[in-house]
């Protein structure tokens, strides 16, 4: 059956290649040498052939937007290939991509599934996962791909995937937020082995953002990436590539005390050229969440930011900001006073969080802080901020305790200011106890907790009280995550 469709196709190839031949002998002069009429057909019938072609197969690389794309998709559907799909999706992911687009999207979805799971290249296969991630498309469909391009990867020992693709698979799936353990690791392994070879500071910096994003551990990758990264002198790095890099070790609570100094040293060397608002806030949440000392960087960042007027600040960057430089204890009077002035009311409870950590904790006086009308601009931000209170939190606040120990078991927070806060303090001891609360109060070494900095704690309990209090709230917590198991 396959040599005599093969034989058929032959055939009418070779049918119409004569056709083509008769056209262009018509074409030429009756009294024209063989020489000449070579000449003259040649030409001819190669550009035919290239526009017969032309009109068979899909010419991704000239459709303007994402309706064109996938009207080619539509109208070629069934003779699709796995270099077609795969090229397809890198063209769709560098187009805009709207909510009428998501039904053609499942069907190429299903149909790019059925060509994986035959046959497909490490190339086509990154290509795959990092156009389908930057499309935005979350589907049942869309992660069953996911699923068959991870295990087609893993399958094949990564064989053939150079540094980029295998910074970009990991990039797609850290994007669309799907685990892949197995292809995390597989990549881990394959890069530490390889010493990092071919890996420019994109593909390092892409990969630790897409381990630190998806929390898969891998010391030897991140311990592998800081040393290159130290040893190259930051060589080829950009502004965004730095600000991953940081971000990407302290949000996987990564310790490399060179690599933030050598960040921080290029950084203020570059007069922070090529940082957008968002590197700049991420840079400084970054060092602010390690606990790593950079004095001369948050001075460069807070001059940079105030220099262009926070134009390009988003709220949330300047949240990060703020946070930042509170956690930091490092105060700029000029950042402080111009995110009071942009901020919207809804934002401005940040501020208020800042003042109060200015005058609580480094007991600046009212040179340091905002004018007084702004200052109560900040504070009824706060009190006006909606804060929902988990179930957890109601029951540690419930705790069997006898009315004795309830009397004295106090919580002084400011109105709205911390009412996700359950807290026991004990200053005697420093005991402090903190119940489904922010997970940025944890310390980056694992070392305690930070101090909540509107919180003071006033209970004055001995030990033995505060024990018993402790043993209550255990018991009580474990009959509330029993019930929440078995409702």
């Amino acid at each position: 059956m396959g040599a005599s469709a093969a034989s058929g196709r032959s055939v009418a190839a070779a049918t119409a290649a004569k056709d083509r031949w008769s056209a262009a002998v018509a074409l030429t002069p009756a009294k024209s040498s063989s020489a000449q009429r070579a000449a003259l057909i040649w030409p001819l019938c190669r550009r035919w052939s290239a526009q017969r072609q032309a009109t068979h197969r899909p010419h991704l690389s000239h459709a303007r937007d994402a309706d064109e794309l996938l009207g080619l998709f539509a109208a070629h559907s069934t003779s699709l290939d796995h270099i077609h799909a795969a090229n397809l999706w890198n063209k769709l992911g560098q187009k805009c991509i709207e909510r009428w687009h998501e039904e053609q999207l499942v069907r190429l979805a299903k149909r790019t599934l059925d060509l994986v799971s035959s046959s497909c290249e490490a190339r086509n296969l990154a290509n795959i996962a990092h156009g389908v991630a930057k499309c935005g498309l979350q589907t049942r469909a869309v992660h069953a791909l996911y699923a068959a391009v991870a295990e087609a990867a893993v399958g094949g020992g990564l064989a053939g995937f150079n540094p980029q693709e295998l910074a970009n698979t990991v990039w797609a799936y850290a994007t669309a937020g799907v685990a892949a353990d197995a292809l995390f690791a597989a990549v881990a392994e394959v890069a530490v082995r390889s010493r990092l070879a071919g890996f420019n500071p994109q593909n390092l910096a892409n990969t630790v953002w897409a381990f630190a994003k998806t929390g898969v551990a891998a010391e030897a990758l991140y311990a592998a990436v800081a040393e290159a990264v130290v040893s190259g002198g930051m060589a080829g790095f950009n502004a965004q590539n730095l600000a991953n890099t940081v971000w990407a070790y302290a949000t996987a609570g990564v310790a490399a005390v060179a690599l933030y100094a050598a960040v921080a040293e290029a950084a203020v060397r570059s007069w922070l050229a090529g940082f957008s608002p968002q590197n700049l806030a991420n840079t400084v949440w970054a060092y602010a969440t390690a606990g790593v000392a950079a004095d001369a960087l948050y001075a460069a960042v807070a001059e940079a930011a105030v220099g262009g007027g926070l134009a390009g600040f988003t709220p949330q960057n300047l949240a990060n900001t703020v946070w930042a430089y509170a956690t930091a204890d490092h105060y700029h009077q000029a950042l402080l006073a111009d995110c009071s002035r942009v901020w919207s009311i809804k934002s401005r409870h940040q501020l208020h969080q800042w003042q109060l950590w200015l005058s609580l904790k480094q007991g600046a006086d009212g040179q340091h802080l905002l004018p007084d009308s702004q200052r109560q601009l900040c504070c009824d931000a706060m009190h006006d901020t909606q804060v929902t209170i988990s179930g957890l939190q109601i029951a540690a606040l419930g705790c069997s305790c006898s009315r004795r120990h309830q009397a004295r078991l106090r919580e002084r927070v400011s109105r709205a200011a911390h009412r996700l806060l359950a807290r026991l303090g004990v200053p005697s001891s420093r005991i402090a106890i903190e119940v489904d609360g922010p997970s940025h109060f944890l310390r980056p070494d694992g070392q305690g907790v930070r101090a909540p900095n509107a919180l003071q704690a006033t209970t004055e309990v001995s030990a033995k009280e505060a024990r018993a209090n402790i043993r209550a709230l255990n018991k009580n917590l474990e009959k509330q995550v029993q019930r929440r198991q078995w409702s």
